[in-house]
C-alpha cells in the first residue's frame, strides 16, 4: 500500500569565510583549502539532515538554502574560491550570520546548528548586535579557526605572469593575517556558542555529535 514516510532531521547551516585571507598557506594546503576539507567531511556525516550554505567576505551570500542532498552540497563546496566573484571584498561576519539566522528562520520544531569557519579577521559589521540576535535564535553556535596566530603572508597571483607572490597594501608592504582568537572566542561567548579552536580535523566529530543530539524534526515526507 502507498503510505507516507516521514524524514526527520535538524538544520545546519555553514557560514564559510571566503575573504583573501583565507589564502594565506599557514595551514596545509590552505586556509580555504582546509575549511573546505572540513565542511565537506562534516555534511557527508549527516542522515536526513539538511545543510545550506552562506558565504562571506566584505558582504555575504546565500550559497543554497537548506537542502537534505549533501552530495550536491558538497560538490558546491568543492568549488568554492576567494575573491570577489560572488561577495565584495573584505570580511564583514555579521551579516554572514544574519543570512545563516535567516535560512533557519520559521521552522522553531527543527534542531538548528550554525557552523562558522573564519580565520576571524573581522573588518565590518555589528557583531555584538548580531551575536545577540543568534543567542536569542536558539541556534546553537560552533566557530572553527581556520589559520595559526602567527599567520602568514597574503598571497596574490600577477594576472600577467600567472606567479604567485606577496599581495601588497596601499604603502607597498606585504600584507600578513593572524588568526584572530580572541575575537573567535568573544563572539562564541556573547552568542552562547562555542569555539572549537583551530584544529579543523576535529570539526566533523563535533558536528556530527551536536547535530544527533538537537532535536529531531519533521522536514518533509516522501510516497
Amino acid at each position: 500500500r502507498v503510505s507516507q514516510v516521514p524524514r526527520t532531521g535538524a538544520d545546519l547551516v555553514i557560514v564559510m569565510d571566503i575573504s583573501r585571507s583565507m589564502d594565506v598557506p599557514d595551514v596545509e594546503p590552505s586556509r580555504i583549502a582546509a575549511a573546505k576539507a572540513a565542511a565537506i567531511r562534516s555534511i557527508d556525516r549527516l542522515a536526513g539532515d539538511r545543510v545550506g550554505l552562506v558565504v562571506f567576505a566584505g558582504s555575504a551570500r546565500i550559497r543554497f538554502p537548506l537542502t537534505a542532498d549533501t552530495a550536491a552540497a558538497a560538490r558546491v563546496i568543492e568549488g568554492l574560491e576567494t575573491g570577489v566573484v560572488l561577495v565584495e571584498g573584505g570580511t564583514d561576519v555579521a551579516r554572514g550570520l544574519e543570512l545563516a539566522l535567516e535560512l533557519l528562520a520559521g521552522d522553531d520544531s527543527a534542531g538548528s546548528l550554525i557552523l562558522l569557519i573564519t580565520d576571524g579577521d573581522n573588518l565590518g559589521g555589528d557583531v555584538a548586535a548580531v551575536a545577540q540576535q543568534v543567542r536569542a535564535s536558539g541556534a546553537e553556535l560552533l566557530i572553527a579557526g581556520a589559520g595559526t596566530p602567527e599567520g602568514g603572508i597574503v598571497p596574490a597571483v600577477d594576472p600577467l605572469t600567472g606567479r604567485t607572490g606577496p599581495r601588497l597594501d596601499a604603502a607597498g608592504q606585504p600584507i600578513t593575517s593572524r588568526l584572530d582568537e580572541g575575537f573567535l572566542r568573544s563572539l562564541a561567548a556573547a552568542s552562547g556558542g562555542r569555539y572549537l579552536g583551530n584544529d579543523l580535523s576535529v570539526v566533523p566529530g563535533v558536528v556530527e555529535g551536536r547535530v544527533r543530539a538537537l532535536e529531531r524534526a519533521r522536514l518533509d515526507e516522501r510516497t
